[in-house]
């Protein structure tokens, strides 16, 4: 039976079961130390229990009683299993696993008979497995509670040493090696259930048992592998009614043993699991924490003994997951929701001129559903995967071979958080999501397989919602995020994948896609970068950023305004053939008014940075013009505005006399602004709009902006639907002042009730920019008599509108 320590002068009402026979459970030396790494135990309580328990050990091996024979395995040492139930404030319970028995020595050889060679190793006993179950009931009278439940696995038992051969060799040899014993599994279970009304908090951890060492053949025998650590597995679950809950689950897989001969191998890292949730039936926990973190174990390094031990292996890390699936009920009040994930992959072993281990591979999962009555939500999902092990070696070198580095450790991260949006609104409310996946770093660059590493993050909710994803590949593996972001107000979407390096081959592509939609205001940002590959080649990135806003008819307005209300993207992808592409999109459904724009390259980009911006928006302020200055705008943009304010589009009006004369009794539908920065990109808007049958479309075009001595060439053409209303190539910026220096082209008479116009820019080379209006008036506004070569220009375009052809300019008006 287990002993039981407390402050009061009968013992607390609990009850708990020894399920195994062994030595006394009570031994302070050992778990003391373990327990000041986790917390101290809650001290204002008046009531506490702590049980704390060591497993007896296995048995070792005998040594081989007559010449040549083998050495005795070592037992495996007995499962340590507690559990406890108890309704006190303070509750401690530790179980450490009884360590694996060591193996046996071989005997020597016979020396006067050469047949009768050294006797093989004994292997070491496993670790003995651990488990560790606490459940904790805390009464509405209690205060503040805390519960604490450490296991350890048991260490695996050392190898034997195998027996000598006497005789001269090759007549007698010494007998193999032998393995090392694996390090015990850790399961903790911790469960609280708690109606109290103060903070309850649980740390929940599982600790696997370190390999034992293996033995290495004499005089060409076997080498016995280094024994594996022992997995983690940690669960943490809470049943809540009033207190504020902080839960944490952790896990640590145990070390693999190293290699102790030329040929062997570093025991394998153990891998880690560890689990938070609170139980769906859960009435009302106001603030909730609940942490997961998981890392693997290290394998077993070789043996790095440069004379002797130079080809052994390392072993590789283990793996390392998190997990947390959660769902709330309707009747569910909670509050405040913090969530916290972190899965590191266990470092691969090191060696010599031997294969180095693999890094581990890290997941991390969270999968949340959060409540109703939620106001502020933040999660975050890690996962790191294992650094590869190292090795030497070379062609330079005395050793004609080279060590395989290890690879490292994939990383996957996967967050998803979704919630119900209340009838009030809940503007207030804050939802943050941030994923993160960083692929481990091989143990040689350029030698050992790549690592790739994905991140994704879906936050949907109301008030103010953040969704961010990050992923970096490592030694040419790709790196790619996701991340999406959706709310009845604010939704800001970033994400940036990266790929990683590659030495003798190109760099390794970032993917990105950022997706904002809302109902009020949406951004989003896609940053995609390749890493630096041989000679500077890379493969080409992608990047893409999606804003869209809806502005549901007779929705209600948020209480407060500190941003505009619109549709914004931001995409930035690297040189070398990268993809890029912005795109934002507002609609307004009471209106029955939409605008999308879009930024993007028009074709693969091998000298420049392809970046765009967007951004679109209904009943709001028109957009500044573009500057086109090298190094502070994007290479390309599109901005446009449907019924734009008066006073913001009154400047765009009055900056040239033959705009002013026909606006001045024209509605003006939209403002917008393109330009372009070098080459190749291409941008668009795209307006849809009632529109009063039997009026003219009028397009002026004002503030042109091209930089002396820089030039430009480029296509512009403006439909309606699939009907063509202008079309035209510039080969200069002298040329298309003429069209773009405060000018207006009447594009026709509409015979339609809605307008479908799609207006687009493709710059060819050099740099352009230009901000246009879209007007609707009965007939043309006289204009300021035009020069020769612009009366010719429109009386073509008039002349090929009417005749139902597109006019197309190539190197200047025909």
């Amino acid at each position: 039976m287990g002993s039981v320590r407390g402050n009061r002068s009968q013992q607390p009402h609990f009850s708990f079961a020894t399920l195994h026979t062994g030595r006394r459970p009570l031994r302070r030396a050992s778990p003391v130390p373990l327990l000041t790494l986790l917390c101290a135990v809650w001290a204002g309580n008046a009531a506490a229990v702590e049980v704390i328990f060591q497993g007896p050990p296995g048995s070792s091996g005998l040594t081989g009683a007559t010449p040549g024979a083998a050495g005795g395995n070592g037992q495996a040492a007995p499962p340590a299993l507690q559990s406890l139930f108890s309704n006190d404030a303070s509750n401690v319970l530790v179980v450490t696993g009884g360590r694996g028995g060591n193996g046996g020595n071989g005997a020597p050889g016979n020396a006067s008979n050469p047949a009768i060679n050294g006797g093989n190793a004994g292997a070491g006993g496993a670790g003995a497995d651990v488990l560790a179950e606490l459940t904790t009931t805390l009464a509405p009278e209690v205060g503040d509670g805390s519960l604490i439940v450490l296991g350890a696995g048991g260490q695996g038992g050392n190898a034997g040493t195998p027996g000598a051969g006497l005789a001269p060799a090759p007549a007698t040899v010494s007998g193999n090696g032998a393995a090392g014993g694996a390090g015990g599994t850790a399961t903790v279970n911790g469960t609280l259930a708690t109606g109290a009304r103060g903070l309850a908090q649980m740390v929940a951890t599982a600790v696997g048992g370190r390999g034992g060492v293996g033995s290495a053949g004499r005089s060409g025998g076997v080498d016995g592998p280094g024994g594996a650590g022992g997995d983690a597995i940690s669960h943490a679950r809470a049943i809540g009614g009033g207190a504020s809950l902080l839960l944490s689950s952790l896990a640590t897989g145990g070390a693999g043993a190293a290699a102790s001969g030329d040929g062997g191998v570093g025991g394998l890292g153990g891998a880690a699991s560890a689990t938070a949730t609170l139980d769906p039936g859960s009435a009302n926990v106001p603030d909730l924490t609940m942490v997961a973190r998981a890392t693997g174990g290290r394998g077993g390094d070789a043996n790095l003994d440069s004379t002797t031990m130079r080809r052994a292996n390392g072993g590789n890390g283990g793996a390392a997951v998190t997990t947390t699936l959660q769902g709330y009920g309707d009747t569910y009040t909670g509050r405040t929701l913090t969530l916290s994930h972190t899965a590191n992959g266990g470092a691969g072993g090191d060696t010599l001129f031997g294969n180095a281990g693999n890094g581990g591979d890290a997941a991390s999962v969270i999968i949340l559903h959060a409540p109703r009555s939620a106001q502020s939500v933040t999660v975050s999902s890690t996962a790191t995967g294992g650094n590869g092990g190292g090795a030497a070696g070379g062609p330079s070198g005395p050793e004609p071979e080279w060590g395989r580095p290890g690879a490292g450790g994939v990383a996957r991260s996967q967050l998803s958080v979704s919630a119900q949006t209340p009838a009030s609104g809940g503007w207030g409310a804050t939802f943050a999501g941030t994923s993160t996946a960083i692929a481990g770093t091989p143990g040689g660059s350029g030698f050992a397989a790549s690592a790739e590493a994905s991140a994704f993050s879906y936050v949907a909710g109301h008030g103010r919602v953040t969704s961010g994803a990050t992923a970096t590949g490592s030694d040419g593996g790709i790196g790619s995020a996701q991340a999406y972001a959706s709310s009845n107000y604010i939704a800001i979407a970033r994400a940036n994948g990266a790929g990683g390096p590659n030495v003798f081959n190109p760099g390794a592509p970032g993917m990105a896609h950022a997706l904002a939609y809302s109902g009020y205001h949406a951004n989003a940002d896609a940053v995609a970068s390749s890493g630096s590959g041989r000679f500077g080649t890379v493969e080409p990135s992608s990047a893409l950023a999606e804003a869209s806003v809806v502005k549901v008819a007779n929705g209600a307005a948020p209480p407060s305004q500190s941003l505009p209300s619109e549709a914004r993207a931001h995409a930035l992808s690297s040189q070398g053939g990268g993809q890029m592409d912005a795109r934002s999109a507002y609609l307004d459904e009471g209106r029955g008014i939409s605008v999308a724009t879009r930024a993007a390259t028009a074709q693969p980009s091998q000298q420049y940075l392809p970046e765009g911006d967007s951004a679109a928006n209904v009943g709001g302020a028109a957009y500044a013009a573009w500057d086109g200055a090298p190094g502070s705008s994007s290479t390309v943009v599109s901005y446009a505005s449907a019924m734009p304010t008066a006073a913001s589009v009154a400047p765009l009006i009055a900056s040239s006399a033959e705009v002013a004369a026909a606006f001045s009794n024209a509605s003006t539908l939209a403002a917008g602004t393109m330009g372009a920065l070098l080459f190749p990109f291409s941008s668009s808007a795209q307006l849809k709009m009632p529109f009063a049958a039997g009026s003219h479309i009028l397009l002026g075009l004002v503030q042109p902006f091209s930089p002396e001595g820089v030039g430009a060439s480029f296509d512009f053409s403006v439909s309606n639907g699939a009907v063509p209303l202008y079309s035209a190539s510039f080969t200069s910026s002298e040329q298309a002042a003429g069209v773009f220096g405060g000018h207006v082209l009447d594009l026709g008479v509409i015979d339609a009730n809605a307008l479908d116009l799609m207006i687009t820019f493709t710059l060819q080379s050099g740099i352009y920019g230009f901000s246009y209006l879209v007007g609707q008036r009965g007939a043309l506004a006289p204009v300021p008599e035009p020069g020769t070569w612009m009366l010719t220009l429109a009386g073509l375009a008039l002349l090929a509108w009417r005749g139902g052809a597109m006019a197309r300019w190539r190197g200047g008006p025909v």
